[in-house]
């Protein structure tokens, strides 16, 4: 009961919070919404609704990638129906595993005996997207230099912030997954010792786990090498979605490099769990980006909101197929 309702506590907060962050973009900008749909190129912005729909098939593929390394072989339906689940979980529970705890209790069900490493793909898939939501974000960022150089103090310190988080989650996940020949080096020895008595505890079973799910892996390189590589298409397409829908809304100032930086450091803001699936965080870090990169306020405020539309579709389209699994079980 305690938890019952602390978890509605914290999702009308959350939901609260992201309404009040998408208010603010609409009300800053000044936008008209109705002309802004209605003079808009909605090819555009179909292909922007596709183009999410793809991306999220691509997760899927990477998740199943994972499973079948450890001979969970369930069919590609199957792993749709639970990905799309966890990703309605994700949308009505703030949290960031919210949506991944549905899927790790399902799939203990269906893991042939082997519901231990089942889950840790679950958790490893998940490293392997922020992973490649560091990297994608590195990238970005060094080509943007120009960009940075020039902007407010607030948006290059920030983007600093956050590009040396990511720079620090790449080496973190290279220094886990070469532990052990680190090991035979003193100096790093000694520093993973001293680190581990450090870090809070919870971080110390978060690195844990992560080093569980790596061993899972340890003679299958190729699987990892490219579960990284969808998770940096995934994000790179996130970043043609939201160029899309600026030019379904005819923003033509800004370029395919800034749309790319903004997405990624909006995206990786919305890794802290504030608001349900980052709806309003990320509307408000991609608005404030966009402006800044050029754009009429009206555009930077219409962009975002339409994007969070998408991505809450989709999430409902997740909500079809758990009422659809909820009436088989009946």
């Amino acid at each position: 009961m305690k938890n019952t309702i602390k978890t509605s506590i914290r999702a009308i907060i959350g939901i609260g919070l992201a309404v009040f962050l998408i208010k603010q973009v609409l009300n800053y900008s000044g936008v008209d919404i109705a002309a802004e749909f209605e003079e808009c190129q909605k090819e555009f912005l179909l292909f922007a609704f596709l183009g999410y729909g793809m991306v999220l098939l691509l997760c899927i593929y990477r998740w199943k990638l994972l499973l079948d390394v450890q001979g969970v072989k369930l069919t590609f339906f199957t792993l749709i129906r639970l990905s799309m689940i966890g990703i309605f979980f994700n949308l009505v529970v703030p949290g960031a595993v919210s949506g991944d705890l549905f899927k790790m209790y399902y799939i203990s069900s269906h893991s042939s005996g082997k519901t231990t490493e089942a889950v840790l793909t679950i958790m490893l898939d998940r490293i392997i997207g922020l992973f490649g939501l560091f990297l994608v974000t590195s990238i970005a960022i060094f080509f943007s230099f120009d960009f940075l150089l020039n902007t407010s103090p607030e948006i290059r310190y920030s983007v600093y912030l956050i590009g040396s988080g990511s720079i620090a989650g790449v080496i973190g996940f290279i220094l886990i997954y070469y532990r052990e020949s680190l090991r035979s080096v003193p100096v790093l020895n000694r520093i993973t010792i001293l680190l581990k008595g450090i870090l809070p505890e919870k971080v110390n079973e978060i690195v844990l786990k992560l080093v569980a799910a790596l061993d899972l892996y340890r003679h299958n390189l190729r699987v990892i090498f490219y579960a990284l590589l969808l998770s940096a298409t995934v994000h790179l397409s996130l970043s043609f979605c939201v160029y899309s829908v600026g030019k379904g809304f005819h923003e033509n100032v800004v370029g395919l490099k800034h749309y790319c930086l903004s997405t990624q450091i909006a995206n990786a803001i919305t890794a802290i769990p504030i608001t349900p699936s980052g709806f309003g965080s990320r509307d408000f870090v991609l608005s404030y980006f966009l402006v800044e990169g050029g754009a009429l306020k009206e555009k930077a405020g219409i962009i975002p909101p339409f994007f969070s539309i998408v991505i809450a579709v989709w999430s409902l389209v997740g909500g079809a197929f758990f009422i659809f699994h909820k009436r088989q079980a009946g």
